[in-house]
């Protein structure tokens, strides 16, 4: 890729290169990008499940375009000229701050960009990224972290990186295969449960989220990201099974079945 790319960009955005990338488990590609637009990189320890924006070259691209936010309309501006990358949005699994690295973990399926990119990811690649941000941040909720296997790097990187030693509370975490249940570092107050779902069984997430016992006296809060319709009913079991308030709970819709992003809303609220 040409180094007399056009270098104007919004704020947060990085041109990246591919260190390695590997599979993880029969499900999940592991990707390790760096590079010294790394260095600086400030992210606020308390947000949970900070994501980022991948931006995906096309084949054989002689330059990486960069679109422009424009605040009053919010959208992206894109140049005239040239291919514009394909957009998609990642949790942040691992950020190292000393080597300039961030770890993305993928959920492999046939046909997806991302996941396409990645098994042909080799050391050197070119990538562009932007951000990560997050809307909820840690403050010493009760917290229940709540996910199906696209959730799963989210809810890692909150355990091991977010969250201090005398934090308490609960993650739930659905897969769809034993292979895929890894080794997660948590503070001794988090309880781990592991939900296995195999192809053509009903979810039990929602069940299991909905009759975590709340302690009294705590301040809860409740972070999921999952497919729609699965986040769609645990919102309505979370207010009426659980009785909470809407500042107690975030939900993400990560992924709809059958739908590129884009064609769905991940907002929490819908």
């Amino acid at each position: 890729m040409s180094s007399s790319c056009p270098p104007k960009r919004a704020e947060g955005q990085r041109q990246l290169h591919v260190i390695a990338s590997y599979m993880l488990t029969e499900n999940i590609r592991r990707v390790i990008l760096g590079g010294e637009e790394l260095v600086g990189l400030d992210i606020d320890a308390s947000l949970i499940g900070p994501h980022l924006k991948l931006f995906i070259p096309p084949a054989n691209a002689a330059c990486l375009l960069w679109p422009e936010y424009d605040a009053l309309t919010g959208r992206l501006v894109w140049p005239e000229q040239g291919e514009r990358p394909i957009l998609r949005t990642y949790s942040l699994r691992n950020y190292d701050a000393q080597l300039h690295q961030l770890t993305i973990d993928l959920v492999c399926h046939d046909g997806g960009v991302a996941s396409d990119w990645a098994k042909q990811a080799k050391a050197g690649d070119k990538i562009g990224i932007w951000g990560p941000g997050a809307r909820v941040s840690y403050s010493d909720q009760w917290l229940v972290l709540a996910g199906d296997i696209s959730a799963l790097p989210a809810i890692s990187y909150t355990l091991e990186q977010v969250l201090p030693a005398h934090a308490k509370g609960k993650a739930i975490i659905e897969v769809p295969s034993e292979a895929d249940l890894i080794p997660l570092h948590a503070p001794k107050g988090m309880e781990i449960t592991w939900l296995v779902r195999h192809p053509g069984q009903e979810s039990g997430l929602i069940d299991a989220v909905a009759s975590t016992p709340i302690p009294a006296d705590v301040s809860p809060l409740i972070w999921g990201g999952m497919e729609c319709d699965l986040a769609k009913g645990l919102r309505r079991a979370i207010k009426d099974k659980m009785g909470l308030q809407r500042d107690e709970y975030y939900l993400v819709n990560y992924w709809r079945e059958g739908v590129p992003e884009g064609g769905f809303n991940h907002s929490s609220d819908e």
